[in-house]
This record gives C-alpha cells, structure tokens and sequence, in this order.
C-alpha cells in the first residue's frame, strides 16, 4: 500500500509533520573508539552518558550504512595537487576510480532528531492549524503556505538551544534538506547499493523551504503478498514467516527492496556490560550492513522517582499477600528478583543529580534484493546477538510499523513502544552508538583500507598537509621481517613522489632495493634516480662541494668530531674551526674537504707557528680516513658532488659497519674501536645531516627521509640528534622522517625520540616480547587480546605462508591519536605495484653495482 510521508516542509535542519509538529535534525560526528585503551572508552562512554541526559523527551537517533561517492574518494585523492605535474598519480586514480566502481566502500552516518517544544498554548495551537491547512489545501489542490521567516525563526530558535546542549564531542551540525532525503531514500533502497554517498553541506540550500514533493513517496507490501500469484492456489504461504517489508518508489528504479525491521526484546539478564557490552556499534563488527534507529522518551530521575515508589508499594502488597497465603518460598521467588531489580534500578538512578530514564525502541534493519536474503541477513545479525545474550526479533504484523518509526518526524506510535527497554542514561550509554573507527588525514593518497569494522574504508595521508597545519608528518612503522614493513614504507615513497614530492632513503639491502624502488618511480617519469653507493660511489658526498658556507661549515665540524674525535672546545677544534671560517678558506682556496686535508697536511701556511704540527696531526688523521674504502665518498675531487635537488635521492650503505652500543658508551673499547666502525658511524652521521639539509632548504617541497632498518642509524647520538631535529622542526619546512624497524623500543632510539613519533603502526610480530613493547609504543595497549591479534591474527602466516587477502594487516595509530587495524594498500598500477614488491636479486660482489638498476629503469 501507498504510505504518506510525515513530512510538509522542510527548511534547514526544521522538519514540519503532518502531526502538526515541528523536528530538528543534527548531523553527528563519531568520536574514535573500537581500538582505544580503557581510557579512551571510558572517555566515550561519559559522552553518550552526557548526551542522554541533555536529551529530555521524545528523540531519535539513527546508524545509517552509507556507500561513499567514488567520486568524493578520489576527490579526497586530488585535492590541493598540481595535476600537471602528476600524470603517474592520475593513472593510479583512474584505476581506483574503476576498482570503487566495482567495490565500493561506506561509512556510517549518524543523525538526531527530536520535536521542539511550542512556547506556549497558543503556539501549539498555530502550528496546530497551520498543519490541518496544508492538508486541506493538499486534497484541494490549493497552493501550498509555506511557513513564514518570522515561524522559521522562532523555532530555529528552538533548535539552536537544543544544539547548545548536545557535547561538542559529537561536533553537531544543522542537518539539510538533501541529507533528509537521503535518509528518506535510503530507506526505500536499503540493500540495492542505489545510494551514493551522503550529501555534503551546500551553501545554496541556505533559505529554501521544500515540501513534501521534495521525497520519493514509498509503496509499502508487508511479508510480499504482491510477489504471489493469485492464480497459483497450490502455492501455500506459512504467514508467520513473512516477517519482511517489500518497499519500492521512484528510488528504487524499478527494483524493490525487501527488508526485515528486527525490534531489541531482550537484554542479558545480568545487566549491562562495559567494555565488551556494546549492543549498538556492535552492528559494525558484523559483515552485514544494518541500520538501527532508536525511539527513545528519556525522563529526569525526578520524576521517575515518583513511579519507583508506586511500584514499590505495591510490591510490597504483593509481598503481604503471598506472606498471608504462605506461598513465599525464598529469596529465589518472582517477587524476590523483582525486588531486587527494582533496588538496583533506583539505586542507579539516585547515583547523579542529572541521571535519566530511557525509553528506548531499538530498532535494527537490514536490506537485500530478495526476500530470502534480507531473512538470512536477518538471522544472521539475530544469532550473533543472541551469543551476546541480546534477543532481536522481527515482529509480525508490525514491520511497516518499525520501518515508518526509522523516518525522521514520524510519530511514535504505540506499536512501536511497545518494543520498548526501559533502563539508565548511564546504562543506556553502555551501548556506545555514536563512534566509529576512522583513521588517517581527510584527503590525500590512500594507503591502506580501513579493516577496523566491516564497514570499510579508505585511509589516506598527508604528510604536507599535517605539517602546513602545524603538526608533524613523521611516522614509524614496526614488525618482524617478512610482516609487510618495507613494502608498506614503499607505498607511501612511491605516493609521495608521483604527487611531486622528494624522497630520500637509506639503502643498507645488499640488493639495492630501495634504488630499485627509486629507478622504477623516475622511469616512469623519464628520469633516474640519484643514487650514492658509499661503496662503489658516482657521487660525491663533501659537504663543503655540495652545500653553501654556513651549512657546508656546520656538517663538516660535526663529521670531523665523528670521523677525527676534534671536539670544538679543545684546541684543535678551534684551529679547524678557524681555518673553516669564510675568510680564511677563500684565501687559501679551501673548497673541499681533500682540499682541507693536503692544507692541513702540509702544515696550514698562514697560521701561528706553534700550530703547524698541531695541524698536520688533523691532516694525517684524514688522510687515514681519505685511504679508506669508503674514504672516497667524501674525499675523492674527481666524482661530481651530490645533486641535492633530485627529487628521488638514495644512499646505499651496505657493507657499512657501524659500532656496538657497548663499543659507544664504554670509554676503553671506543678507544679501540677499528678505523672501519668509526668512518661507518661517520658516513651515517653526515647522510642524516645531509637530507636534514636538504629537507629543510625548500620549504614549498614536501620531502620524506626514510631509513628503513632505522636501528643502523639510530646508534648513536649524531644520527639521533638530526633525526630529532627533523621531526621536531620539520614542520616548518614540509620536511618529515619515516623510520622502519624490528622494536620500537630499541630500534627507534631514546624514549625521547620514540615519543616525537605521532604517526605509527605495528605490523605483525611473533615474538610475545616483541609485540608487547611495540604495542606499548603505539599507545599503551599491551593488552593479552591486542598481543594475540598481533602475533596471531594479523597477516597470520599459514603452511604456504600469508594469504593474499591477509597480507599487509596492521594497526594504526594517526597523527589524532585514533588506533584501528588497516590493510596496507598495494599500487593499482602494475608498475607500481612492481616498484614496491619487487625485490631485486642478492649481488655475487658486494662492490659491484647492479646491473638491475639499468634494466629495471630501462624497462619502463
């Protein structure tokens, strides 16, 4: 049959009903919680808490499933690029565009509704009338009365008071006309896929009243009876399993939806739980898309206080009469457990001044294009309730009645009451509705699927834009080798150079894959990255040939404090210290570090006479570094220095040999330590403080250094104090670090730097002493249930290793402290997904340079 509408008109978030009623509509925000510490969610459970008790009266409040628009996805994906400049990015967008097409992805949208309260009588008497004369003029024909500016104000006036009272954790904002007929649409296409994603917010709406006609109006076939066919009298139908509504309209584009409205009718008989009771959100932990609605009539404890006491007192009578006829048994009697609910519930209510009663129809609906699968959807959803001790069922003869109450301004009938659940604000708030589990930046490159729930979504970063707003774009990402780490740290490279950024990275593989990475990524854009082999070099790396004085001065000082042991304040720091002034290194033509160990070789002509063996010392020192193999990175004049504006640059260490931690901190074995180790620890100092330089020179180009293995260059405290100071104050340069390793703990340096980290995620980690230190590091959840999943549950490696649909699983933590499991997404592109998977074979000689990079860069 042909159902009305509630609604006459609408103008902003104000809904005019045929009830003669006027409703206000807020969209809400869900505040992060699945993944949070205790914490956090008794953070979240304090804000529904407030919530309820703000609410007094009739309210409702609607979990709608929502697909996201393709086109508002790679939208998110463009914005703020030069599209000029991006033509590989753009080819990946196409083909997300097509994949999203194929496969969309959703949210959940949220919004509450609630009457607004008439002034006075003679207000309600106003709208009253006005309600019975757009009726009559509907029948008649007449032209429609739209509510005057001076009505539209008063009750806007309404609405913003109530607006004031919602917690600003929900970030509530005045819902719009387009937003409530999606609402209206989706309920009509409920499990056909026909609805986008909902309407953003249009200035242009400001100021428009629509009617009715606005709508699609619904046909409405309660259990399917128009699907049979009168002429079949064989065909029996079991009347009491038609518990399904069959709705089309002009949304439905020609198609029906068949839905089953399910009614919550029973809750654990102990009582709520918190956490792990959550009745409501948890509808997103299960792999059906169902939305719920909640009817709720929420009272002061005052005045519930007065109910209390009438049922008590005739408990009490009943209490008498059983006495009187002997029949009481015991504490286990009917009477006895009603007594005793009876008590908690007041003592509940008595335990805040601002408690509340909620009356609350919960109800849970689920969609499909048939009738059979709407039922199995149905059952499936009831079951795993019912494991919960939650009873959900569809009620016969009222589907239609459940459906209408899921539409905003319909009135709350006593069909619908009658599946009421009567309990606490705070008890109610248990149910933890208004949450969700979103993750990442709100536009940018997508980097993974948001796995947290069944509802999945795109996760996207970037780290420009967190930096032009003041925070900092570093991150670290943790795990065990073979857990999806370095693949995961490729994705976000490839992403940051094709949308025109500059990468940096340290290379230590003996098979050169991140140069690999680097020639794949510049082929495409015909060119070739700038790669240093510190063991076989091409490039130069003196700081004093690639940089200007002031900052070719400050690295040289720090590389010889490292390379000679010259500290600044003894006196042969003073005298490098002088002979690197500007002054002096133009007039003894002092433009390279070579050029400063055959002055000082030679015994520094210019200066006091008691220095020259002080400065044939240094010499000496150098030449012995300048011998060896990796000498020649920093000293040999021939090769060309360092083009530091490559926009892909990699530094290949392998073969380096670094110091020990023992060898660093104890006085006698420092002293000892092999010229090797020393010039290794030298050659990563000055790299970090080469791309902190680099980085911080253009501060209109996003750059990213990355060192994967981050424990190599973590060591020691030259590395670290550049490492630091790149995410400290990166930000103002658009300049961040991503740092990859095995433990955080140990890995990623002092606790100070660990702390400086706001972006990181965990990749699996089998190791139980592993997974707790990393997840303490994410944000203080070494918890047994996160270590399991950890170690067991993510990209859990099988007889035949991980499979395809598991790999790259991890948890999150973003630059707002929100945690979630993610799914690292690979490149659409096959060339970039090359670039990022392929792992170039092991070198026989590890001085030679590949010959793969050539074949890699020339291959595309």
């Amino acid at each position: 049959m042909s159902f009305r509408t509630p609604i006459q008109h609408l103008h902003s978030n104000l809904i005019w009903t045929r009830q003669g009623t006027v409703w206000a509509m807020w969209r809400l925000h869900p505040i992060p919680y699945g993944f949070g510490n205790m914490e956090e969610k008794q953070r979240v459970l304090l804000a529904h808490q407030h919530l309820f008790q703000a609410l007094h009266g009739e309210s409702m409040l609607m979990g709608f499933c929502a697909d996201m628009d393709p086109a508002a996805v790679v939208e998110r994906m463009l914005e703020g690029l030069d599209l000029r400049s991006c033509r590989t990015y753009l080819e990946e967008i196409e083909l997300t565009l097509a994949e999203l097409e194929e496969m969309p992805v959703g949210e959940r949208a949220f919004w509450l509704a609630m009457p607004l309260r008439n002034a006075t009588a003679s207000d309600r008497a106003k709208t009253r009338l006005s309600s019975m004369d757009a009726i009559l003029r509907e029948r008649l024909a007449l032209p429609t009365r739209y509510p005057g500016a001076e009505e539209i104000s008063a009750w806007q006036q309404s609405a913003d008071a109530i607006q004031e009272m919602i917690p600003a954790a929900f970030t509530p904002r005045r819902a719009t006309a387009a937003e409530v007929a999606w609402v209206t649409a989706h309920c009509h296409t409920r499990g056909l896929g026909l609805d986008k994603g909902v309407p953003t917010q249009k200035a242009t709406e400001a100021g428009v009243t629509r009617t009715a006609a606005y709508l699609p109006t619904p046909w409405l076939d309660e259990g399917g009876r128009s699907d049979r066919d009168p002429k079949d009298h064989s065909a029996k139908s079991n009347p009491f399993q038609d518990r399904y509504l069959k709705v089309a309209s002009e949304a439905t584009d020609g198609a029906a939806s068949y839905q089953v409205m399910m009614a919550l009718t029973g809750t654990p008989v102990g009582g709520f739980a918190f956490p792990g009771g959550e009745f409501i959100s948890y509808l997103d932990r299960l792999p059906v898309d169902a939305d719920w609605t909640l009817r709720m009539s929420i009272s002061p404890a005052s005045k519930v206080g007065r109910r209390n006491r009438r049922a008590e007192t005739n408990l009490q009578e009943e209490f008498k009469q059983q006495g009187e006829g002997g029949s009481i048994t015991g504490a286990s009697t009917k009477l006895d457990r009603l007594a005793a609910a009876l008590g908690e519930y007041h003592a509940a209510l008595n335990a805040s001044e601002r408690e509340v009663e909620v009356q609350a129809t919960i109800i849970v609906a689920v969609g499909a294009d048939t009738a059979e699968q709407a039922q199995a959807d149905a059952r499936y959803v009831a079951r795993h309730y019912a494991d919960r001790e939650f009873k959900l069922a569809p009620p016969l003869g009222h589907q239609e009645d459940l459906w209408g109450a899921m539409l905003p301004g319909a009135a709350l009938t006593r069909e619908v009451q009658r599946f009421q659940q009567v309990t606490t604000g705070r008890f109610f708030a248990m149910g933890v509705p208004i949450v969700s589990d979103d993750l990442g930046t709100e536009s940018g490159f997508q980097i993974a699927t948001n796995v947290s729930s069944t509802r999945r979504s795109p996760v996207y970063m970037d780290i420009g834009s967190l930096m032009e707003q003041d925070g900092s774009g570093s991150f670290g990402v943790t795990g065990e080798n073979g857990s999806g780490k370095s693949t995961f740290l490729k994705i976000v490279a490839g992403n940051v150079y094709d949308r025109g950024g500059q990468i940096m990275a340290v290379d230590r593989s003996d098979n050169l894959e991140w140069a690999a990475l680097g020639a794949l990524l510049t082929a495409s854009q015909g060119g070739q990255p700038t790669v240093v082999d510190v063991s076989n070099p091409s490039w130069s790396l003196d700081p004093m040939r690639i940089f200007d004085p002031r900052e070719a001065v400050r690295i040289t000082q720090s590389l010889c404090a490292v390379l000679l042991g010259i500290r600044p304040q003894e006196p042969r720091g003073a005298l490098l210290g002088r002979m690197l002034r500007d002054d002096y290194r133009q007039e003894h033509t002092i433009d390279s570090l070579n050029a400063l160990r055959l002055h000082l070789e030679a015994g520094a002509a210019g200066i006091p006479q008691e220095h020259p063996a002080l400065c044939q010392d240094i010499g000496f020192l150098m030449s012995n570094m300048a011998a060896t193999d990796l000498g020649r990175v920093m000293f040999d004049e021939t090769l060309p220095p360092l083009q530091i504006q490559s926009r892909c640059l990699v530094f290949c260490t392998h073969g380096v040999d670094l110091p020990t931690a023992d060898e660093l901190n104890s006085a006698s074995l420092k002293a000892e330590m092999p010229v090797e180790k020393i010039i290794g620890r030298g050659l990563y100092a000055l790299i970090v403080a080469i791309c902190k330089a680099v980085g911080f020179a253009d501060d209109s180009q996003e750059s990213l250094f990355i060192v994967d293995e981050a424990h190599h260059a973590t060591g020691s405290p030259e590395t670290v104090k550049e490492i630091k100071d790149i995410v400290r104050y990166g930000r103002k340069h658009k300049h961040a670090v991503a740092l990859g390793s095995h433990d955080a703990s140990s890995d990623f340096g002092p606790q100070e730097l660990q702390a400086l980290i706001p972006i990181r995620f965990v990749f699996r980690a089998r190791d139980e002493g592993m997974a707790r230190r990393n997840l303490a590091w994410l944000g203080s959840m070494d918890q047994p249930e996160w270590i399991e999943m950890v170690m067991e549950d993510m990209s859990p490696m099988g007889v035949d290793g991980v499979p395809m649909e598991r790999r790259g699983e991890a948890l999150m933590r973003d630059a707002r402290g929100r945690i979630g499991k993610i799914q690292a997404r690979l490149p659409r592109s096959e060339i970039r997904r090359k670039a990022v998977l392929t792992t170039p074979p092991k070198r026989k000689n590890p001085t030679e340079t590949p010959a793969a990079l050539e074949t890699l860069a020339g291959a595309h």
